[in-house]
């Protein structure tokens, strides 16, 4: 996986496509988007480069140890969560059958699954199996 890198100087630490700002999770999400023709066509990526991006995600490679998790994708929340100890979650249900949630100082109107949903951000390495399982034969 010598083609993604973490460097602090790049991106704040984000795994980055080596020798661009392209962060790993924005090219798996751009791809399961565009698709692959198009989004390769639109950044001037080869396959390869691609597919580089697709199985560091789907293999979870971000918890190598350093810091560095892509925005967007649910390890930088949990990661988050886990050294603040903020993991619980309390839902409360009102006499209307609306719910709320409180986490610490936070409070959602809706559901626990609405709350994740919110606020997590994707599972990178869910998108990345499916495109990984889509495009990995082709190649």
């Amino acid at each position: 996986m010598a083609s993604i890198i973490k460097n602090k100087e790049i991106c704040g630490g984000q795994p980055t496509l080596a020798s661009t700002r392209l962060i790993v999770f924005n090219i798996i999400s751009g791809v399961f988007m565009d698709g692959l023709e198009s989004y390769s066509a639109d950044h001037d990526l080869s396959t390869q480069n691609i597919l580089d991006a697709i199985i560091y995600c789907k293999g979870l490679n971000c918890q190598d140890g350093n810091e560095g998790y892509c925005y967007g994708c649910i390890m930088l929340t949990i990661k988050a969560d886990m050294d603040n100890n903020n993991l619980s979650k309390n839902e409360i249900a009102l006499p209307d059958n609306s719910k709320i949630i409180v986490e610490g100082d936070n409070i959602f109107l809706g559901d626990k699954n609405e709350f994740d949903n919110a606020r997590f951000g994707q599972i990178g390495w869910g998108i990345a199996e499916t495109l990984y399982n889509k495009y990995h034969q082709n190649s």
